[in-house]
């Protein structure tokens, strides 16, 4: 998967499980990724919209998400 600021966050979830736990752990600023209603919002925002949110600089928080899948696919 090509991962760039458009790539919708409900996409990422779907091909790996495992990184709303691990971007929770690397930020408190995903914390409510956790929060029921966070589905909702998921399935509509892209990386663009996120790092806007979060204060994390897009291709840091790409690069991040890039390292968390290669750490999870070693």
């Amino acid at each position: 998967m090509d991962i760039t600021n458009m790539t919708k966050l409900a996409e990422l979830f779907k091909q790996y499980p495992f990184l709303k736990d691990e971007l929770v752990k690397y930020s408190d600023k995903f914390a409510a990724l956790n929060n029921p209603i966070a589905k909702v919002v998921v399935s509509q925002v892209n990386l663009g919209q996120v790092s806007e949110t979060s204060g994390i600089d897009v291709n840091t928080l790409i690069a991040k998400i890039k390292e968390i899948i290669a750490a999870h696919q070693a």
